[in-house]
């Protein structure tokens, strides 16, 4: 039953045209600069992906095929918007520091968010080490703990902002 399916977003149809003449067009000046940034983060996802592959650096997720969606994403925010990215914090990073007058806000808003990760691992580790040590049998455990209540911090303080 067609009135079942849940209703896709298309800007684009099967032939490649836009489905509605509505949208908001884009200076090219910006069009081009999001181009370079969406080039710089697949070149630097090259670097840290090979960094990491030769144990150089112990975790990167590369945003290979998403670099439209992240630079697109990024460059809608505007002062007074609140960032929490999960693992693609350098596109957003990236793309704010491009304009002078966030860039003394970013860094803070990345400091404190640095800091709570750290924090919040150091709370984690104290008062759950006979269950970090039960879990780091399993090799995975540490990890799947570590990732589980980061992502309920984030719902936390999504739902509370």
């Amino acid at each position: 039953h067609p009135e079942d399916r849940v209703h896709c977003y298309r800007v684009l149809d099967d032939s490649g045209q836009p489905v509605s003449s509505n949208y908001v067009q884009i200076d090219k000046d910006i069009a081009l600069k999001m181009y370079k940034e969406m080039v710089t983060l697949q070149t630097m996802d090259t670097i840290f992906y090979e960094a990491q592959r030769q144990g150089r650096i112990s975790f990167y997720v590369t945003a290979i095929g998403e670099e439209a969606i992240n630079i697109g994403s990024a460059a809608t925010l505007s002062m007074g918007d609140l960032v929490f990215p999960q693992v693609l914090i350098m596109t957003i990073k990236k793309w704010l520091l491009a304009f002078e007058w966030i860039k003394k806000f970013i860094y803070i808003y990345i400091y404190i968010y640095i800091y709570i990760y750290i924090y919040i691992y150091i709370y984690i580790y104290i008062f759950s080490k006979d269950q970090l040590d039960q879990d780091s049998e399993t090799k995975h455990g540490t990890n799947s703990r570590f990732c589980y209540v980061m992502t309920t911090f984030h719902y936390v303080l999504i739902r509370t902002s």
